[in-house]
This record gives structure tokens, sequence and C-alpha cells, in this order.
């Protein structure tokens, strides 16, 4: 049976919950117990072989999925370039490289 999007949405998400350990690369602090539960909670669905119908990225929880390199640099939505990253975190990167990012970060905190 070929998988559905939300399926794929759903591996993804866990894929890079589990490659993280649960911890924001950007701020490097945890992710959430939420979140985490929510993944076991669909993990468990799609093991049982039934089709859930989720859309994560609207789950009422703090995390978001970054592009190391920006899209607005032109790169490809490829898996090696998505982290996941608090909202809040990815919202003060924006646009920025990952490392201009940390650059500008650690201006703020000499400060």
């Amino acid at each position: 049976m070929k998988k559905g999007r939300a399926e794929h949405k759903i591996e993804r998400a866990i894929r890079l919950y589990t490659e993280c350990d649960g911890i924001c690369y950007l701020c490097e602090k945890p992710l959430g117990k939420e979140y985490s539960d929510l993944l076991k909670f669909y993990g468990e669905i799609l093991r049982k072989g039934k089709v859930p119908k989720p859309n994560i990225k609207r789950a009422k929880i703090n995390i978001n999925e970054d592009h190391v390199v920006p899209r607005a640099v032109g790169v490809v939505n490829s898996p090696e370039n998505i982290r996941l990253t608090h909202m809040t975190c990815n919202g003060k990167k924006g646009s920025m490289l990952y490392e201009e990012y940390i650059s500008q970060k650690q201006k703020v905190q000499s400060v």
C-alpha cells in the first residue's frame, strides 16, 4: 500500500526528533515532552496500520522544521537541510544562515 502525505510527515518528524535527541539545534534546549508524546501517539497509530489524519505543523506545540540553509537562498527541501527547532528560535533565525545566526546570538550575549 502506498503511503500518504500524513504518514510521510509523521515519519519525517519522528526521524528528525530521534536524530536530534529532542533538542533544538539553535538554542540547544529540549523541544518539549508534548511533542515527544504526540510523535509516540502518531507512531503507534502508524504501527497498527491505520492512517492518521494529523497535521504535525499545525499542532499547538512550539516546534518548527528549520532549513539549515534557508530556502530563500535557493536550497532545495532536502532531508539533510532540515532540523527541528522551537518556533521562536526559528523566527529569530529567519533567513540567516546557521553561522550568521550563531554569530549574531553570541554578539547579543556578550553585550
